[in-house]
């Protein structure tokens, strides 16, 4: 009985993981901001945003404004978890190492693969949104 319980609450868990990958696949396919790498946001000198990462934009759809005042400020588990990751998610390791040219990339938890693919591969947002899509969500729970 407690095996099928313990079942249940990963599936239920599971469905969440799955359904906040929508959503941040979703907003970053919807962003018009301009991307930028390295830094969560850049600021002109009036203050008014030139650009985000992907991480930047998850920040401001879900969880804190960035300001120039905050941009270092911002801790990447809280946007996870005000994005709808369940925190036994957030640690998992759920990516494969891989290759970048001929360095192996070990790269395993959700956060550190966002922030990979924008800054060093360079991805644009939907293709961020689409290796997250692809990767993350089984082919029966795409919809």
């Amino acid at each position: 009985m407690a095996d099928q319980q313990l079942q249940q609450i990963e599936k239920k868990t599971d469905k969440q993981f799955y359904h906040a990958i929508r959503q941040i696949c979703k907003t970053l396919r919807k962003t018009r901001t301009k991307q930028i790498y390295k830094t969560l946001a850049r600021f002109d000198a009036n203050n008014r945003v030139l650009g985000k990462c992907a991480l930047g934009v998850l920040s401001c759809k879900f969880s804190q404004k960035i300001t120039p005042q905050n941009k270092g400020d911002l801790n990447m588990i809280t946007i996870l978890s005000d994005a709808g990751i369940p925190s036994d998610w957030q640690f998992r390791e759920i990516f494969p190492h891989y290759y970048a040219g001929e360095m192996r990339i070990a790269v395993t938890q959700l956060y550190g693969m966002i922030v990979s693919l924008n800054d060093s591969e360079e991805f644009t947002f939907k293709e961020i949104a689409d290796f997250l899509e692809i990767t993350c969500i089984p082919e029966g729970d795409k919809n």
